[in-house]
């Protein structure tokens, strides 16, 4: 735990604001059960985490605010390595990224993988440092009404996924303006017809 403490402090000098109390509280949790169920943590135990964690919040041991953070930080097993895994890294954990590095740092270190876990941190914390704002306020270039208007997608799943795929797109950096967003818009829709969505 000191070395991860010690993990997250360099992260939130470089580029982060301090993580509350209550949230460095659930980092350390979630450490020591990572810690403890190393071997056996994984997709197959994360229903039996699930119940316990909620056994928890039945408990008033912990907050049901807590206990979802303490699941997201555990699903959080790897560090990203490309730039626009980074910024997915970014924008799927938010202000709590820094929690999230740290954790896949020390899973990174507990499984003696050959890249130092310094670079890859560093890498993320200057992405941070330089497009944070942007890519945490990832705004969509366009919305449900100019997919009605101008591509005739009616609301409903095919609708959601095709902003699911241009959010997705914005974020890695693939579509930066609105005229890229129509043109990867139109030619999603045009290859799609309903199947999977590309960035």
């Amino acid at each position: 735990i000191a070395e991860a403490d010690r993990r997250l402090e360099t992260l939130v000098e470089l580029s982060g604001e301090p993580p509350r109390p209550a949230e460095v509280t659930a980092l350390h949790h979630a450490l020591l059960i990572r810690a403890s169920q190393h071997e056996r943590l994984g997709k197959r135990c994360e229903p039996q985490l699930r119940l316990s964690l909620e056994g928890l919040v039945s408990r008033r041991w912990t907050s049901r605010a807590s206990a979802e953070l303490i699941a997201r930080l555990l699903e959080s097993a790897t560090l990203p390595e490309s730039d626009a895994d980074r910024r997915l890294f970014v924008y799927r954990h938010g202000a709590t990224w820094p929690l999230a590095a740290t954790i896949a740092s020390v899973v990174a270190t507990m499984d003696d993988r050959q890249r130092p876990v310094s670079e890859t941190l560093e890498a993320l914390a200057h992405l941070v440092q330089r497009e944070g704002q942007g890519i945490l306020g990832t705004k969509l270039l366009l919305n449900g009404s100019d997919l009605a208007r101008d591509y005739s997608v009616e609301p409903g799943p095919r609708m959601g996924a095709l902003l699911d795929a241009l959010r997705h797109a914005q974020v890695v950096g693939s579509v930066r303006t609105e005229h890229e967003a129509r043109t990867w818009m139109a030619d999603q829709i045009s290859r799609s017809k309903g199947a999977d969505f590309e960035d």
